[in-house]
């Protein structure tokens, strides 16, 4: 919405400066920017001052002739006797926000206040003294805020303010914003901050860090019940870096240091892999904090590198201490530019060389990624495509990250215009591939953060040596992030000198791969593809990982009023992100014991239910989990029985030729059973505290139990052979709850065309159905 004052602010300038050289015109009545504060205002403002200040040419930038004119001449006085100076004072602030009443020419209370009010907002408490200093007018005469923005935080904006009111009488430090936001300007103020308090003299400190500043930083260590300026400069650093603890409380600027500050740091450095965790501060966590690199000489145990990994090179890489390598799937394009590009990528025989020393490797994707016009959506699906195939010819295997690479400082609208549709392009592609890779990203923080929230990429590959990168000053970690690219040097071998990459690994993050062209088990294929929603699952919601892996897939077969009784409705929006990433549910495969296909849908809505209900010990009381696995198709299997009983009247024999068979369908067939007992095995480890995936992973290589899988259902649910029947006819003619109740009836109406209920059914009739698939139970187990 356009604002009056800054319209007649632009009419002024216009009016007034149109015919100066070297004056560039504000927005005028019909452009999209008439009556709106930006850059187009600011800038004819700021030549409009060096005009009245007699300097030439003049210029868009209030750099240093323009603040020695200002100094020269003592700054703005209340008594200015040039009218056009006192109305550039008043347009500017009305195009900041603050309103300085009318443009007379006078400098009048009304601009005084508004003065005031400005300097109070950036951090200078007192009254107005009469005299404006430069550095308040260079801070008036630009697009910094002073209240909090869109995206800031009143935390940050405290450390903004304490910053301009501590060090704004040294020489080279200027107002900040105040509008909550971190930002480069904000990241060298804090720097400055640090080396001022570190003894640097103006002149000698300079907002960069380097040695001096790193020598100085490592006698400032800080411990539960420090306090003074060094605990405000690392809580500051604290809030621009948005640490939060463990349970979401966010980091507040203070002097103390406290069981706050402990417990968020320790977080923080758990995080980030660093080597102190105990929550104190330290050198190596200062520098993670203020710097992308963090320190670059701190223990990496990953590398990237553009030459072949010899057996040589191999052995001296493990014996530096490396255990990862980063290695890229092909060769950047050919252009006019690079007709003969180096040889980078994976050479035959190499990856064979790295896992024979004792290496993982991850893969790297870059068919160029230097300048901004080569990302488009086409793109990312065409280097989507190749990296697709290059990794399956090398034989990695599913669910295998490939890092595509953004190798530039992308702007935060580059991002938005051409980076994120380029990824949109990889996902394309990918997924036209049938999601057998997924995708990572390398770049700066931003980039990495950016791109992951609007494609979930699965994992960041930080370009943190790029310190320098707009995208990597000002942003936080990206939450995703599994390696931190943080110095290059140089490795020694018996064949020469190689020179690589040093990286941060966090190996909680991408294991990396051990082995290439796997022929996998039916069951080792599953518990990837488990791996693989996973994997979408705790990047849409951590918390719930475990549950919505459950839920996509038990989506297909088991979404209904019926099972919303059971253990709720599917979360569809989950299931919706998972399904635009990988498609729909994988329905079977194998089992390796039985050599039966598992009944992937069943085992998942029963293993949710036990989850929901939190019910895998000894049965005191039946529940619903009961009622949706074991019991329910109990129930079911009676059912059918009643339906069929003038071809198989007796009980037993119904139950000796279709309990747990293989060949003849039922509802209580081999792999209902399998799946009923996985799911109750399979609940109690998740509820122990094992994902999902390493649960599956334990009960199908780990430890076997799929093995004996029976016998384990029926000690821990049922409490052992001998309770089996008793809980079976519980199931059938108990006086359980109401919703069993309701379950029961429903199910055995649904299977049985409305069947007699099994508590109206002759004793001669339905014990020997309940001894024999009793029995049957117990001959399994």
């Amino acid at each position: 919405m356009a604002d009056v004052a800054v319209q007649a602010a632009q009419d002024w300038l216009n009016a007034t400066y149109g015919n100066v050289a070297g004056f560039e015109k504000a927005p005028e009545p019909g452009a999209s920017n008439y009556g709106k504060t930006g850059w187009s205002t600011i800038y004819p403002l700021t030549r409009a001052l060096q005009y009245e200040l007699g300097i030439s040419p003049l210029t868009d930038n209030f750099g240093p002739l323009t603040l020695s004119k200002l100094t020269e001449r003592g700054g703005i006085k209340r008594t200015e006797t040039n009218a056009n100076i006192v109305k550039l004072m008043v347009h500017a602030c009305f195009c900041k926000g603050y309103g300085a009443g009318p443009a007379t020419g006078v400098f009048h209370d009304q601009l005084a206040l508004a003065i005031q009010k400005m300097s109070q907002d950036m951090g200078i408490i007192g009254s107005f003294n009469g005299v404006i200093s430069p550095k308040v007018v260079k801070a008036l005469f630009n697009m910094n805020a002073y209240i909090v923005t869109s995206g800031g935080t009143d935390a940050v904006r405290s450390a903004q303010q304490w910053l301009n009111s501590k060090y704004i009488n040294r020489q080279d430090f200027f107002f900040i914003p105040c509008d909550g936001v971190f930002s480069r300007d904000v990241q060298k103020a804090l720097v400055l901050g640090i080396q001022y308090e570190l003894g640097m003299a103006d002149g000698v400190a300079t907002g960069s860090i380097g040695d001096a500043t790193r020598n100085g930083l490592k006698t400032k260590t800080l411990a539960s019940g420090s306090s003074g300026v060094f605990v405000n400069l690392f809580t500051g650093a604290m809030v621009f870096n948005r640490l939060t603890s463990a349970n979401g409380t966010p980091a507040v600027f203070t002097s103390t240091y406290g069981s706050l500050e402990v417990g968020i740091i320790q977080t923080f450095q758990k995080d980030t892999v660093l080597q102190n965790i105990s929550g104190s501060v330290d050198y190596q966590t200062w520098m993670e904090l203020l710097v992308s690199t963090g320190d670059p000489t701190r223990p990496a145990y990953a590398c990237d590198l553009s030459v072949q990994v010899t057996d040589v090179r191999a052995k001296a890489l493990k014996a530096a201490g490396y255990t990862v390598v980063g290695r890229y799937l092909d060769n950047v394009a050919v252009t006019p530019s690079n007709p003969t590009p180096k040889n980078k990528k994976i050479q035959p025989g190499e990856l064979g060389t790295i896992f024979a020393n004792g290496l993982r490797v991850f893969p790297i994707s870059q068919y160029y990624g230097g300048e901004l016009g080569y990302f488009t959506y086409a793109s990312g699906q065409a280097d989507a495509s190749k990296a697709h195939a290059a990794a399956l010819a090398y034989g990695f295997g599913p669910g295998t990250v490939i890092y595509f690479a953004v190798d530039y400082d992308a702007t935060q609208v580059e991002v938005e215009s051409n980076i994120i549709p380029y990824f949109r392009g990889v996902v394309s592609a990918l997924r036209s591939k049938g999601s057998r890779y997924l995708h990572g990203v390398y770049g700066s923080r931003n980039v990495c953060s950016q791109v992951s929230q609007a494609t979930s990429a699965v994992y960041s590959f930080v370009s943190g040596m790029s310190v320098g990168f707009s995208g990597n000053l000002g942003f936080p970690h990206p939450s995703n992030w599994s390696f931190n690219q943080i110095q290059t040097t140089s490795v020694v071998t018996s064949d020469g000198i190689i020179e690589i990459d040093r990286d941060v690994w966090r190996s909680s993050r991408d294991p990396a791969t051990g082995a290439v062209n796997v022929t996998q088990s039916p069951v080792s294929a599953f518990i990837a593809y488990v791996q693989t929603i996973y994997t979408h699952a705790v990047a849409y919601s951590a918390a719930t990982a475990n549950v919505l892996v459950l839920d996509y897939l038990r989506s297909a077969k088991y979404d209904g009023l019926q099972w919303d009784v059971a253990i709720g409705p599917v979360n569809q929006e989950g299931v919706r992100y998972i399904r635009d990433r990988i498609g729909d549910p994988q329905g079977a495969f194998v089992d390796p014991f039985y050599g039966v296909n598992y009944d992937v849908a069943h085992f998942a809505v029963v293993c949710l239910a036990y989850c929901v209900w939190k019910s895998t010990g000894a049965v005191t009381t039946l529940v619903m989990s009961d009622a949706s696995g074991w019991a329910g198709d109990t129930m079911t299997f009676y059912g059918e029985w009643r339906l069929n009983s003038d071809s198989i009247a007796s009980g037993r024999v119904w139950v000796e030729q279709k309990f747990a068979n293989t060949s003849a369908s039922s509802s209580f067939g081999l792999p209902d059973v399998i799946a009923d007992a996985d799911a109750v095995l399979i609940a109690n480890a998740v509820m122990g505290g094992r994902n999902i995936v390493q649960a599956l992973t334990d009960h199908f290589a780990s430890t076997g139990a799929y093995k004996t899988r029976v016998s384990k259902f029926v000690q821990l649910r049922l409490g052992g052979p001998a309770n089996v029947e008793t809980w079976i006819r519980e199931a059938l003619t108990g006086v359980a709850e109401p919703n069993i109740l309701a379950t029961r009836l429903l199910l055995i109406n649904y299977y049985g065309a409305g069947a007699i209920d099994p508590t109206l059914l002759p004793a001669a009739s339905l014990d020997p159905f309940i001894s024999a698939l009793a029995a049957g139970f117990n001959a399994l187990a």
